[in-house]
């Protein structure tokens, strides 16, 4: 009977604690895109300072948790595979430094310091869409807009959509085309600044 009686709370007890065991998270952030495959815009030399911001995105990815499809409708959160930090954070920072590449005679700057300081002209981006299935592609479907910060005036609305390849099957993968797909939509933006 003490035997029946230590085994059951053995079990209760490895249920209870999920077995004690449970998998790493793993952190992933977005990269700019390297130097080597983007081109600087060439634009006359006008230092114009250009602030990036604000971003939104779709509320199903202001998550620590990385989003992404399976099939037409269904969402995965993956508990594991995490971001490094809040996502439009690091979109911001992402779409920053590959615009100052692009544009290397502005100054482009986060949304949070040209509230701070004068500059000339505002990028909003609106993402409706930043999401795919792993081992297939990315989609990135946003709305833009580029103002003037002297007149207020908006100069340019511009939708992008965007899709990246996703050249393996697991989470670095899957970010590394997320990468991409900002890199693309990046150089669609620094044309349109090329051509104010």
């Amino acid at each position: 009977m003490k035997k029946f009686v230590f085994i059951l709370l053995i079990i209760f007890l490895m249920s209870t604690t999920g077995c004690g065991f449970s998998q790493p998270s793993r952190f992933y952030r977005l990269s700019p895109s390297s130097v080597k495959d983007i081109q600087a815009l060439k634009l006359p030399v006008q230092n114009r300072t250009i602030s990036v911001g604000p971003v939104t995105i779709p509320v199903v990815l202001n998550r620590p948790q990385i989003a992404t499809l399976s099939g037409s409708n269904a969402v995965i959160i993956s508990e594991y595979d995490r971001w490094a930090g809040s996502l439009n954070d690091s979109l911001v920072r992402t779409l920053t430094e590959n615009l100052a590449v692009l544009l290397p005679s502005q100054t482009v700057i986060p949304y949070e310091l040209g509230r701070r300081i004068d500059s000339a002209y505002q990028l909003v981006i609106d993402i409706q869409q930043f999401d795919g299935i792993l081992g297939k592609s990315v989609t990135l479907k946003a709305s833009w807009i580029i103002i003037d910060k002297d007149t207020k005036r908006t100069l340019l609305v511009k939708k992008s959509l965007i899709s990246s390849d996703v050249m393996g099957f697991d989470y670095n993968d899957y970010v590394a085309a997320m990468s991409s797909a900002l890199g693309k939509l990046s150089l669609e933006i620094a044309e349109a600044f090329s051509q104010l």
